[in-house]
Formats: C-alpha cells, structure tokens, sequence
C-alpha cells in the first residue's frame, strides 16, 4: 500500500500521520508513505496557501511527521505554520521506526536532499527517460557521498506508454497525450506564468516522442510481448543500467492488467493480459529491476 504522493502543505501533519499510522496498522505494517510539496497553482490557490510557502511549509510538517512518528511521549510544537500543544500521537506504526518513506524530487538539491533525509526517491512522469535517468544518478552518488550502500534505498519512476498499430495511430495519440499535459499545465500555471517547478520543465510531446515505437501485441508460448523487440530490449536494458528499483508503466489502451516482475530482456508478462473495457481500455504494469 502507498501514497504517490501525499502534498503536506495542503495536509495537517498530525492528523495525517495519524491516518497513516492507522493503515500500517490495519494492514500490519505494508504502508510506503509518498509525499511532496505539490507545484500546482490552483490547487494552492483552493486552499488558499502560497507557493511561496510551500518549502517552508513541508519542511516543518515533514520534520513534525519525524518527531509524531518516534516519539511515544506528549509533545508540544510551536512553529511558524503549525502549533500543538502537549499531544500524543496514536496509533503506534507496525514498521519501526515508521514506514518507509518516498519523497517526490525533481531538482539536484531536492534530489540530495531526499537522500540525505533517509527516504526512497520518486521521480516524476514527465522528464524524458534521459533526464530521468539523469536524475537517478544523482541521487546515488549523493548516498555513496554519504557513504550509504545505494542499494539500500529505492527509485521509483511512472511512464506514461501507449502501444499503438500504426504511425498514424502513434502520431494521434501524442498529439492527444500533449494537448492533455497543456491542460494540467494550465492548470498548475500561475498567474504570473512564473511556475518554476521542476515538473513544469519538460512541457513539449519530447518525452513521448523520444524512443517512441510501434509494434502489436502478440502471444508466444503463451507469453504477451511487443513485435517492436528492440524498443522492450533497449527500455529494460536501461531500466538496469539506471538502476530504478521500481517502474510503473501506465498505459491508455489495449489491456488493464496488474504485473510484478524483473526487467528481462523483453517486457516479462507472466499470464496473458486480459481486456478491460473493450480496445481503448487503460492498463498498468509494475515491476522491479
């Protein structure tokens, strides 16, 4: 179970630990705990927050989550966001000294950061697989820095991936995919148009052009795979290379289906996908390296 992610500026942090210690322990002990500070405009402005004080912000709520979570005994806090006074938090978490925790980064001294906070890495959606990769390297020199085993700590990336039959089809749905990226961007945009946000980088269809293939669905000994072989071989052999611990590819046609596997030479399907929703129905698929 796993949040991907939490934005605590919009959140209580005591309240939220809380809720969180609770689904550790109803589910005994198998939460990851995701969080960010957001970078969307008019989900700060809902809340009437400051983007300008969203670091500030996190910074104390994520230090208030550290000290709720390994501190048994009552507590006061007077800071310049949040205030509690002579508070316990309850329930105790099953995983000791809390679950695992996954900081959303995007920039090198975030990326560092994270490392240096003791949390595992998410990356985000959107950066071409380069600078994604990019930014996976920097998180583990920072650990080897520290002189903790980058293996110790995870990376997890998301992928947005489409399989499509033709060229025309491919071309579509790019076009597709970056008319609905400039509408969340519109959305996280500010007034100004001065949103510096990591996320908001890389807002051309780049990212899904970059390696983009065509290929169909074919089933071989009873295993699912892409006619476009070297596209799954080159994806995986760099999903290793990189080192992600985790990947999640979020497809928006053909099958919905739950995969957990490594990285093989092809794209691993255990049992063959089964249709959810017709032919444009969305689908996912998880792994490890």
């Amino acid at each position: 179970l796993g949040t991907a992610v939490m934005t605590l500026p919009w959140h209580n942090p005591i309240l939220l630990v809380e809720q969180a210690a609770t689904l550790d322990l109803v589910s005994d002990g198998r939460l990851d705990f995701g969080i960010g500070k957001g970078h969307r405009y008019n989900e700060f402005n809902g809340f009437d927050i400051d983007m300008a004080d969203a670091a500030a912000i996190f910074e104390e709520a994520f230090s208030l989550i550290l000290k709720a979570w390994q501190n048994e005994e009552r507590w006061s806090h007077q800071g310049a966001r949040w205030q509690f006074n002579d508070i316990v938090v309850e329930p105790p978490v099953v995983q000791k000294p809390h679950p695992p925790i996954w900081l959303a980064a995007g920039r090198p001294q975030s990326i560092r950061a994270a490392a240096r906070s003791g949390a595992h890495l998410l990356l985000d959606q959107y950066s071409p697989l380069k600078v994604a990769l990019e930014h996976a390297d920097i998180f583990r020199d920072e650990l080897a820095t520290m002189g903790v085993d980058p293996a110790a700590r995870q990376i997890a990336l998301a992928r947005r991936l489409f399989i499509s039959n033709n060229q025309a089809e491919k071309a579509a749905v790019i076009e597709r995919r970056t008319k609905s990226r400039g509408l969340v961007d519109e959305l996280a945009q500010t007034p100004e148009g001065d949103n510096s946000a990591s996320i908001m980088q890389f807002k051309g269809p780049e990212e899904a052009i970059d390696d983009a293939l065509s290929g169909r669905w074919m089933k071989f000994r009873n295993v699912w795979t892409r006619s476009a072989q070297a596209g799954s071989n080159m994806f995986c052999s760099r999903m290793r290379a990189a080192g992600p611990k985790e990947y999640a590819l979020s497809l928006g046609n053909f099958f919905n289906l739950a995969h957990r596997g490594n990285a093989a030479a092809t794209l691993p399907w255990d049992h063959p996908p089964q249709p959810a929703g017709g032919r444009n129905g969305p689908w996912s698929a998880i792994g490890r390296t």
